[in-house]
């Protein structure tokens, strides 16, 4: 059984397995060159996308962007999928409108499917696994327009898909926040470490101890040379030595196997036979290792004998004088300014001068004693505590993948019995599929348009390159403003609209205030910028006006139907309203095809669900009462 198959048999009875070909025109786009992209224009890449995530790293505008290549357009509530490479997950969904590589395909969402729900699927982990198989090439895979569109989509009920999209946007947040608190307690253990060592080396550490047992032992400044054997290659104390005659027996330690942690990388060790027959000399277990070129100051105790090679110091501290652990902290204190004396070049490293000049502030050896067994209690609680995290953060990338493998069972939100089936609205569309693929009979001369009609838009414009006030509007909400609003909201939604959502946006084109505190900051900012005074927040001691009693629109949609501009289909919650031919003369150039892109834009991007919470009792009242 086939891992789809195995998904099928978990879905409700109400739910589908359907392909994106069968809802959405995968792969379709609409190209733009880079002489017709203006320079404040979004440009994007897939590089401004984390993978995974879906943060938008960074917005970049073309003339900061200067691409010469290709784009395609796309506009708010656009779902953009990145092809190449699919499996780095990265999916977005366009807040407003602009400019993508060619390597991310715009889509855009049928009334049939919610955006945010196929956002979601896009990342599930079956459909991961489906581009990851079907990708083709070998360094750069991507995903074939023909494999995306035989991509599997299963599909729930339409007002089920709302309802999942509103859980999954408040779980994954929740996930999101819990995942960034993990990111920073890497940073947090580290300047617990460098704190714990530098406490070490200045007394701090011990400053109890040296009272309570009356220490009388000044702390003696001593250059590291005078503490104990340091050197490497050749030297009169410790000749290099043909690695043959160890037999293999000692591994070899490379520059890059020293951590600033404090251990060395036991994996990344070699035998003599593997690294080449060099020579080198054997350092005792408890040796200090030093790098001098690439990781400057980079330390580790050896906990074996083994043998590594120029760029690696050794110190083997005076059991008279000094512990070698305690050494190893004095010059972790000081690493940066050891890397301070490495000359700015493409291999850096240091002189074993400066190392040998390196002075030490020295304590007793009873004290020394006392400040590794505090200092190694101290880094070894660090040491669960970063253990911890690593099970923490295993465990936190599960949530998204799981969240997403439930949700997509049917087990986040319940079924509801007045919900169409998703099997009825497959059929649905593919009948009027089939009807838009019938040749039509041509009819008058071919080639000309009846007088008055024009094409309805298909692109939104870039709103941050429109003057101030570009939608704002001297004309009284009367029923002319309403029929202008209303228009422009079927024209921008493209195909039959639910009527509660079309009264919904054209309320909110009319209102354009009761919009503004729906939205985000930075958002609500462009919108009032465009729109002017009228999208400014009322006072709060001011009454907001009751569109669920306003002649005006009633007067509007009776009009509409008078002249045969509107046509309704379907009854009560189902019924949905798409403009005639006749309608296309209706003039809504200006505020009511600016503000209407907007409206449109962001409900197909969140979902009526997003913006009632934000409405007053009455207009809640009357976006979901039946047509007026």
């Amino acid at each position: 059984m086939s891992d789809l198959d195995n998904l099928a048999q978990q879905l409700p009875s109400t739910w589908a397995v359907a392909t994106l070909g069968d809802l959405i025109d995968y792969g379709r786009t609409n190209k733009a060159e880079p002489d017709e992209i203006d320079d404040s224009a979004w440009v994007l890449e897939l590089e401004d996308v984390e993978k995974a995530s879906s943060r938008l790293l960074q917005r970049v505008t073309f003339s900061e962007r200067q691409s010469k290549s290709t784009k395609n357009r796309f506009d708010a509530g656009d779902v953009l999928y990145g092809k190449l490479r699919p499996y780095l997950n990265k999916v977005l969904i366009a807040d407003q409108p602009g400019f993508c590589t060619t390597e991310i395909v715009p889509i855009k969402c049928p009334e049939q499917l919610d955006t945010r729900y196929l956002f979601y699927w896009l990342k599930h982990p079956h459909f991961l696994r489906y581009v990851e198989a079907e990708s083709h090439g070998m360094n750069m895979p991507r995903l074939g327009t023909e494999a995306g569109r035989a991509a599997p989509l299963v599909l729930a009920p339409r007002p089920e898909q709302t309802r999942i999209a509103d859980h999954l946007d408040t779980l994954l947040a929740r996930i999101k926040a819990c995942n960034d608190h993990l990111d920073a307690i890497p940073g947090l253990i580290k300047r617990f470490r460098q704190a714990v060592v530098r406490s070490a080396v200045t007394g701090d550490l011990t400053e109890e101890w040296r009272a309570e047992n009356k220490c009388a032992f000044a702390w003696k400044p001593r250059p590291l040379a005078t503490l104990g054997e340091l050197g490497r290659g050749k030297s009169k104390h410790r000749p290099r030595n043909d690695p043959r005659l160890y037999d293999g027996k000692y591994p070899f330690v490379q520059t890059g196997d020293v951590a600033q942690s404090g251990g060395l990388i036991k994996s990344h060790r070699q035998t003599y036979s593997e690294f080449g027959l060099q020579q080198s000399q054997l350092w005792p277990a408890g040796t200090v290792c030093i790098t001098i070129a690439a990781n400057i100051a980079d330390t580790a105790i050896l906990t074996y004998p083994a043998c590594f090679p120029d760029s690696v110091v050794g110190f083997v501290a005076d059991a008279s004088q000094c512990l070698g652990e305690y050494v190893k902290w004095a010059i972790d204190a000081i690493k940066d300014e050891l890397e301070a004396f490495a000359p700015a070049t493409a291999q850096k490293n240091i002189n074993l001068s400066v190392l040998n000049d390196v002075v030490i502030r020295c304590p007793s050896l009873e004290e020394q004693a006392e400040i590794v067994r505090r200092g190694k209690a101290l880094l070894a609680a660090a040491d669960r505590i970063e253990s911890r995290h690593a099970a923490a953060i295993a465990q936190a990338q599960r949530l998204t993948p799981l969240t997403l493998a439930k949700a997509f069972r049917g087990e986040l939100v319940p079924q509801e019995a007045n919900d169409e089936p998703a099997s009825a609205l497959l059929q649905r569309l593919a009948q009027a599929q089939a009807v838009a693929a019938k040749p039509k009979a041509p009819r008058g001369q071919p080639g000309r348009k009846k007088p008055g009609a024009t094409d309805a838009p298909t692109a939104q414009p870039d709103w941050s390159a429109l003057p101030d006030g570009a939608w704002a509007s001297d004309v009284p909400a009367d029923e002319f403003a309403a029929v202008a609003a209303l228009t422009a909201v079927l024209k921008a939604w493209g195909q039959p609209m639910p009527q509660d959502q079309a009264r919904l946006a054209a309320v909110l084109c009319l209102q354009p205030r009761l919009f503004t505190t729906a939205l985000l900051a930075s958002q609500a900012t462009q919108w009032c910028r465009l729109v002017g005074a009228a999208a400014q927040p009322l006072p709060t001691q001011v009454a907001r006006l009751q569109v669920a009693v306003a002649t005006p629109w009633g007067n509007a949609l009776r009009k509409m139907r008078a002249r045969g501009d509107l046509l309704e289909s379907g009854p009560g919650p189902h019924g949905r309203w798409t403009l005639t031919p006749s309608a296309l003369g209706v003039n809504t150039t200006g505020w009511p095809d600016g503000r209407a892109a907007w409206v449109v834009g962001h409900l197909r991007a969140h979902g009526m669900a997003a913006l009632l919470p934000a409405l007053t009792p009455e207009v809640s009242e009357f976006i979901h009462a039946r047509a007026a």
